[in-house]
């Protein structure tokens, strides 16, 4: 099976670095395009109750 698209979450934390670089290495092995969303900060949770 072949990844096109990964989406990666960025929330502050400590595992940040080794989520990315697991992403970027899936992502250039099988030819995807990485987009990263960051979940940390509070204008992501605006408007949610």
């Amino acid at each position: 099976m072949s990844f096109k698209d990964i989406l990666v979450l960025l929330d502050g934390s400590a595992d940040n670095v080794a989520r990315v670089d697991f992403a970027l290495s899936q992502a250039k092995a099988h030819g995807a395009r990485l987009t990263g969303v960051d979940v940390d900060s509070a204008t992501a949770f605006a408007g949610v109750i």
